[in-house]
């Protein structure tokens, strides 16, 4: 582990190298304003267990196969219910809770109605940012005081080239998990495609920052819009490609003015939706609209004493995806999910090698940075608030959007707690959410989820201990699921690791992960608490943050990649890519904690293992004190050699069993292994290329008594 005494010394030598680089008078780029104790720092640790999981507000309901909507809706007033739109493509939809009702109470009134096929509640979507904790401010120091790009350039401390050399190579060290995951290999062999979509849902997008939309400076330099356009659709208030949204030029804002429920009554939290519902796509649908833009201007500061502006006590009048200076679900701050939608698209593909045309700089030098799929475009879809919260029904509607309009890959980097051993638990809001991402997976769609950062959370107070398990989308075998390391290639405290039943894919770097970021109402209000109001919200930024939220997109991008690459590569074939690239950590194989090893830039690595085939006549085999197991290898060509793992459970760690493993048919692939016990183990084949490269199927748990003859 990187040593206390060895990162203040660094500290000190950037110190003076800085002096002396401003006695030489070397020229300086523009650097953002210095970013205050009171902005973005004020963020969640972790998972808080004692946080809302489900919302108060509305419950959801899914009509039964051939319901129609209206004899419902009229059986529902009735019932002094009120039955929201019915999801386009589906039969989904929502009833608010009226005053003096609990969630629970109108979810059972809902399901004693006839056409109801099940109702509950809708469970609270939260952000995978995490804090981390310590007492030592020197730890928070961001990992580059190894990297060989720092201390290079420590020898000639006079030197002004070596001075912007060093400033620039800590801008590049920052970004110490595109190396760690290996984009200069990536690189050269793709750098993506426009016509590759990457649909961030999450908190909306900057669609000025620099690193979003780079404005030409010359004829050598051109316009990069990163923004995709939806080229079926106009601006003429009509909906041109059928598809349900009015004007959606560049996506769709889900969540509207939802600013996340408070920590008030049930009848508080019910009154936001008093009214009534338009249909989808419509204005006034809960308040969504067609700008998922993170949009900067329109507002003004209200001050506590207008002749003396230093104690600034709100703003109004701003756009909501900018925050408004109030902790509304009083969950660790105001305002901390208005950049994190930006940071998370821009890590996966921001603008790459532009140049700032104040300063005649790369973007480097103002702190913007480059993105793993630089070339390939981002799809912004909001449905996470200014809080940091959304709610599963606007995510279900993220989900089926991004599939019916053409997205190649889904970055999800949120996601709710999966615990059903906790007494609030309602599984509807999964079953929900598992339909919409099946829906895309059929689609073709790669979805790569952040597995959660509930990695060490426990609640004092009623004795919860976290013991594993991933958030909701991850846990579905359909997504791919993403926990994050340090730069010690350690987990991270904060990240979740897979229960038994559920199966973590990769890991990736998660910790002090820079991009592009917002700045939100409160960010600004530091500033003007000072009596200086010149930072706009909505104005562009960088920063840096931490949790699985980030290791998601780095993925998302390599799987941009690979698709830009092998566009005829299927969503199951991604992710054995990325599983079969990746280097291991942690026990040897997969295990719950580091999954397949840390993703890294082979774009071409086997697109697929071993298919096991598991027939009742094939698979198992009794002969005497003997079963046989069969398999068939899915992989054309002669192979070099095979391996068989076996753990007590899905999760692991699987440890090598081999006995015998006898070739039967090399034409057909079939081999069998002679096992003396089997029953209710879970076991992985691994093929060992004539090269030297191996490839591991899923797990596969075998029980004897199911295959004996």
């Amino acid at each position: 582990m990187r040593s206390l005494r060895r990162l203040r010394w660094l500290t000190a030598l950037v110190a003076f190298v800085t002096a002396a680089c401003a006695f030489a008078q070397a020229p300086q780029p523009k650097r953002a304003l210095p970013r205050p104790w009171l902005s973005r720092r004020q963020k969640p640790l972790r998972f808080d267990p004692a946080a809302p999981r489900y919302a108060r507000s509305h419950i959801i309901v899914k009509l039964a196969a051939g319901a129609a909507a209206e004899p419902l809706r009229k059986r529902a007033a009735r019932a002094g219910l009120r039955l929201g739109p019915v999801r386009r493509g589906a039969r989904w939809t929502t009833i608010p809770v009226p005053p003096g009702s609990t969630a629970e109470q109108v979810a059972a009134r809902a399901r004693q109605l006839p056409g109801v096929e099940t109702a509950g509640r809708d469970p609270i979507l939260r952000l995978h940012q995490a804090h981390l904790s310590t007492a030592d401010p020197w730890a928070q120091m961001p990992p580059y005081a190894d990297e060989p790009c720092v201390q290079a350039c420590a020898v000639d401390l006079l030197d002004p080239d070596c001075c912007m050399d060093l400033f620039f190579a800590h801008l590049i060290c920052q970004q110490w998990g595109l190396f760690r995951i290996g984009v200069e290999q990536a690189w050269s062999l793709s750098h993506g495609s426009p016509s590759i979509v990457i649909a961030v849902l999450d908190s909306g997008l900057d669609f000025d920052h620099p690193d979003v939309h780079h404005l030409s400076t010359g004829p050598d330099d051109p316009e990069v819009n990163k923004v995709w356009t939806n080229p079926h659709e106009t601006v003429n208030g009509l909906d041109d490609d059928g598809n349900g949204y009015i004007d959606d030029i560049h996506g769709w804002d889900f969540c509207g003015t939802d600013v996340g429920e408070g920590p008030g009554s049930a009848e508080e939290a019910a009154a936001a939706n008093a009214g009534t519902p338009a249909e989808p796509g419509q204005p006034g649908a809960d308040s969504d609209d067609n700008n998922p833009d993170v949009f900067a201007g329109g507002g003004y500061w209200v001050w506590d004493d207008p002749d003396d502006p230093i104690y600034v006590v709100g703003f109004e009048g701003g756009d909501p995806s900018v925050g408004d200076l109030i902790d509304n679900d009083d969950y660790g701050g105001a305002d901390i999910g208005v950049s994190h939608g930006t940071l998370v698209a821009t890590i996966a593909a921001a603008v790459t090698n532009n140049i700032c045309p104040d300063t005649g700089y790369w973007f480097a030098g103002e702190g913007g940075y480059a993105g793993v799929a630089y070339d390939c475009s981002i799809m912004p879809l909001r449905m996470i608030d200014a809080e940091g919260v959304g709610y599963g029904i606007d995510g279900y509607d993220a989900i089926m959007y991004a599939a019916d309009n053409g997205a190649d890959v889904l970055n999800t980097s949120w996601g709710a707690t999966n615990d059903p051993t906790h007494p609030e638990y309602d599984a509807t809001g999964n079953q929900m959410l598992h339909e919409a991402v099946q829906y895309a997976a059929a689609r073709g769609c790669v979805i790569v989820c952040s597995a959660g950062n509930s990695g060490g959370a426990s609640d004092p107070e009623s004795g919860w201990t976290y013991t594993g398990g991933l958030d909701v989308p991850a846990a579905f075998p359909e997504t791919i699921a993403v926990g994050s390391i340090n730069d010690e290639d350690q987990r991270s405290s904060f990240s979740s690791w897979a229960n038994s039943d559920e199966e973590l894919d990769v890991v990736a770097p998660g910790e002090f992960i820079s991009g592009a970021a917002v700045w939100s109402v409160a960010d600004a209000a530091s500033y003007a608490f000072l009596g200086s109001a010149e930072v706009d919200p909505g104005a562009a930024d960088w920063d840096s943050n931490q949790g699985t939220s980030f290791s998601a997109p780095l993925v998302s991008g390599l799987a941009a990649l690979i698709l830009a690459r092998h566009p005829d590569y299927s969503p199951e074939q991604v992710r054995q890519v990325l599983r079969n690239g990746a280097s291991d950590l942690g026990p040897t194989g997969y295990d719950s904690e580091y999954g397949y090893g840390v993703v890294t830039g082979d774009l071409d690595a086997s697109p697929g293992g071993p298919t096991v085939v598991w027939t009742a006549d094939l698979a198992v085999r009794t002969q005497g004190p003997q079963r046989t197991l069969t398999w068939r290898s899915a992989l054309d060509g002669l192979l070099a050699g095979f391996n068989v793992y076996q753990a007590p459970n899905r999760a692991g760690p699987y440890s090598r069993a081999n006995e015998q493993l006898i070739p039967a048919d090399a034409r057909d692939h079939v081999y069998h292994w002679h096992l003396h016990a089997l029953g209710g183990s879970w076991y992985q084949l691994e093929t060992v290329q004539p090269d030297g490269s191996r490839s591991r199927s899923r797990p596969q748990e075998l029980d004897a008594a199911q295959h004996n003859p």
